[in-house]
């Protein structure tokens, strides 16, 4: 199989879609590359294709030949240029492989943060302010030992850093991890110790520290509840777990809830799903933290604070390297709210987007949620 660093062109490709009717058709394809090996086909993956005309856009999930053994990670690629008449409408398909050959999820993360680590800080939902916002919500002093899980580059770590006793900064990318080291040093920030775990099995005793914060993280984890268990394990009694995370509009219904996270997944493949702050504070006090029931946000009781980032379509999707037939999605997707932002023709995306001065914007509010334990 001829490879590129990043995106894989196959010959051939079998698409079958989700409908009983339909399941197990061929659609001839057409893509540029590398020969293909028969071999190959011996693995099943779950394949996002994705089906759009004018005004419509429909997803299925549905099985697909994978390629073992090849590469931890395969980003989209356009691979069929067919028409095919479905369920009685003609629809022109664009399919998109999402394919892990043998590759963890952690092991996609680490991929995609690789690519993003250098770049990372800057960024609309990294920028000081909303650090500081984050930081105004959290209740620490100077005698504290924190634990930031998933600290990215340790951009909260560094931010609280002057404000307790000494942060353990964690993450599963060691890129990352690089780049958060050399800016502590630089800063010379001494009380910020960097660790390069798995989230979801800390490496500490129960109760080891006097506060837990994650930020932007619940979205990459398999088992969002098994990770915040872990979190809850390693606070000491009476301290507090702070939640910060991007969440799905707490109107939208579960079948646009699906398209959002397909989209961010286009842009982020290590992307799993959003949460909204309904089910992030359902999540929190099912681990038995105490979440205060004030809601200065109006967003949904429990929240304790909420900040929206606004994001020009060129940085949301630079932040992430997206390779450029997803941009092209994306940006399909999104003109195509604006178009009809009240819901006509089935366009909703949850991103809110917006076209002005900045060109076409996104825009994804960010909660945060403060539980003790008890």
């Amino acid at each position: 199989v001829t490879m590129e660093p990043d995106v894989f062109h196959p010959v051939i490709g079998m698409w079958r879609s989700a409908s009983n009717a339909n399941m197990g058709r061929k659609i001839s394809t057409r893509a540029a590359g590398g020969p293909m090996l028969a071999r190959l086909f011996a693995q099943r993956v779950e394949v996002e294709v994705l089906l759009a005309n004018q005004f419509k856009m429909t997803l299925w999930r549905v099985p697909m030949l994978s390629f073992p053994k090849v590469s931890p990670w395969l980003e989209y690629e356009p691979l069929i240029e067919a028409s095919k008449t479905l369920s009685g409408r003609n629809l022109h398909p664009s399919a998109y492989w999402m394919c892990a050959y043998g590759a963890t999820q952690a092991g996609l993360v680490q991929r995609q943060f690789r690519k993003q680590a250098k770049s990372y800080d800057d960024t609309a939902q990294n920028a000081p302010e909303v650090l500081d916002w984050v930081a105004q919500n959290l209740s620490l002093s100077k005698d504290m030992h924190v634990l930031d899980n998933c600290t990215g580059t340790g951009l909260v770590a560094r931010r609280i850093a002057g404000e307790v006793s000494k942060v353990t900064a964690t993450d599963v990318s060691s890129h990352m991890l690089d780049v958060g080291r050399a800016k502590a040093a630089a800063a010379n920030q001494e009380n910020i110790e960097f660790q390069q775990t798995d989230a979801a099995q800390l490496p500490y005793q129960d109760g080891q520290f006097d506060a837990v914060v994650s930020r932007l993280s619940l979205n990459y984890f398999e088992d969002p509840s098994a990770a915040l268990r872990e979190m809850v394990r390693v606070c000491k009694p009476g301290g507090q777990v702070a939640i910060v995370e991007r969440v799905s509009p707490a109107d939208l219904e579960e079948r646009l809830r699906e398209r959002l996270d397909f989209l961010e997944n286009c842009r982020d493949p290590a992307h799993r799903r959003f949460v909204s702050a309904k089910d992030l504070i359902q999540m929190m006090q099912a681990e038995r933290l105490s979440v205060s029931q004030t809601n200065p946000a109006q967003v949904c009781a429990g929240v304790q604070a909420a900040h929206n980032v606004e994001q020009s379509l060129e940085e949301y999707v630079e932040s992430t390297k997206t390779v450029q037939p997803n941009v092209q999605l994306i940006r399909y997707a999104l003109e195509g709210n604006v178009n009809f932002p009240n819901g006509d023709h089935d366009q909703i995306t949850g991103l809110l987007p917006s076209k002005g001065d900045k060109g076409l914007t996104v825009t994804q509010a960010h909660v945060i949620a403060v539980g003790l334990k008890q």
